[in-house]
């Protein structure tokens, strides 16, 4: 019965993403936030170097879920009518560099709290790791994703008035986001008051019509199989914890990779690495980090990945192919730097 209670719990982020899907196709109908995007074009001309910040800028934001608010987001200043396939790994890698630093992240401050480290030692650690992964990221939005400019939409200057009137949505939903970011758990409500608002001010037709309901299914089916297998979480870290005091640091990477596939947590993650790095020692925390942090991206029990891959009709293999480079990439550096260099 907690199990179900637990699901039903999880399953209420769902009205989270509906209400961001309603509210997105309402901002884009009425193109209410084209003064905006106006505004940021007539001072960014490269459309690359435009689609890089804004990706950064919803990438970072310390909410949960944000790869729903940042692939909604980069819904509303590309068109549609093209091949945009290539957003769904922006937006994916884009919110998850956020692992490998931020303060505010849950992966980082339990290692932080586990093992002792001060975020600088910390940063310090990770930092060869971050780079590469910044330098993957903006490397594949300047050089991988295809037609850029035809991607991003051109938007031209708006009249005054509509400028105005539009601008009350744009400083609410400034608002919705900072509210978010401030307390977390506020998205459960705030998203869908914004919402709520945006419905009676533009009053859309058929809106229910526009959801992508199949996505809102599977992430729904991924959130109840990830619940389920993390009330195995302290049985697979017991698990992986034997087989690394048993077998040594070669199996015990393997070992605490799959652990981390298979819980497809951030929390769950950083707990395995604690674990190891218990055992083997300080000096070991980063490489375990890395390749625990890379199970967390392939994990297929990851809402973010059916997000990310779904909602621009992203190619799954094309895009296991990208992010798999990615941590083959990251891990291929991490076992260099321990065992060869």
């Amino acid at each position: 019965m907690s199990i179900t209670l637990d699901i039903l719990e999880k399953e209420a982020f769902l009205i989270v993403i509906v209400s961001i899907m309603i509210a997105v196709n309402i901002l884009k109908h009425n193109n209410v936030l084209d003064p905006v995007y106006y505004f940021l074009q007539s001072h960014i001309r490269n459309k690359k170097i435009l689609l890089c910040i804004l990706s950064t800028m919803y990438g970072i934001l310390p909410i949960p879920g944000r790869i729903m608010v940042a692939v909604s987001m980069l819904d509303t200043c590309t068109d549609g009518s093209k091949d945009r396939s290539g957003l769904g790994i922006v937006a994916y890698l884009s919110t998850h560099h956020y692992y490998l630093w931020s303060p505010l992240e849950k992966s980082v401050l339990i290692v932080l709290a586990s093992t002792g480290m001060t975020y600088i030692q910390f940063i310090n650690s990770m930092s060869a790791y971050i780079c590469i992964t910044l330098i993957l990221t903006y490397g594949y939005i300047l050089f991988a994703v295809k037609s850029i400019d035809n991607i991003v939409v051109t938007f031209q200057k708006p009249e005054v008035g509509d400028s105005r009137k539009a601008m009350i949505s744009i400083l609410l939903l400034g608002v919705t986001i900072l509210l978010c970011c401030i307390d977390k758990s506020a998205i459960l409500y705030i998203f869908p008051i914004y919402t709520l608002y945006l419905y009676i001010k533009y009053n859309p037709k058929n809106i229910l019509q526009k959801i992508d309901w199949l996505l809102v299914f599977w992430i729904g089916v991924i959130i109840a199989i990830s619940t389920i297998l993390h009330t195995y979480t302290d049985q697979i870290k017991i698990y992986a914890e034997n087989l690394a005091t048993m077998y040594g640091i070669h199996v015990a990477l393997i070992v605490s990779f799959f652990a981390a596939v298979l819980l497809g947590s951030s929390s769950r993650f950083a707990a395995v690495t604690v674990i190891m790095t218990s055992i083997f020692g300080l000096i070991y925390m980063p490489l375990f980090y890395i390749v625990d942090y890379c199970g967390y991206l392939l994990s297929p029990s990851h809402k973010c990945v059916s997000i990310g891959n779904m909602y621009f009709k992203t190619k799954l293999i094309i895009f296991y192919k990208t992010i798999g480079l990615l941590s083959l990439v990251l891990m291929s550096t991490a076992i260099v730097h321990y065992f060869i260099l």
